[in-house]
């Protein structure tokens, strides 16, 4: 089984798992779907993207989620 044959399966398995919670959404891809909100009367279309990673670090990944996170808040305390 070749790398890409082993992302789509990956995909697959994830969308398999989300496919109830996308129910609403409309598909424009093959793994992106859009959901039409209303924001203050405005229409706005929110785009979700499966994506599928080898060797992903996800300590890693939550490490920068946080830090990114924190800095933001006291960016934000800062200004008030």
């Amino acid at each position: 089984m070749n790398q890409q044959e082993k992302i789509a399966i990956a995909k697959r398995k994830t969308f398999e798992r989300l496919k109830e919670d996308l129910a609403d959404f409309v598909q424009v891809g093959d793994y992106s779907f859009a959901s039409l909100e209303d924001v203050e009367g405005e229409e706005w279309w929110v785009v979700v993207n499966l994506v599928a990673k080898k060797n992903y670090d996800i300590d890693e990944a939550i490490e920068d989620y946080e830090f990114k996170k924190e800095s933001k808040e006291k960016k934000k305390a800062s200004k008030s």
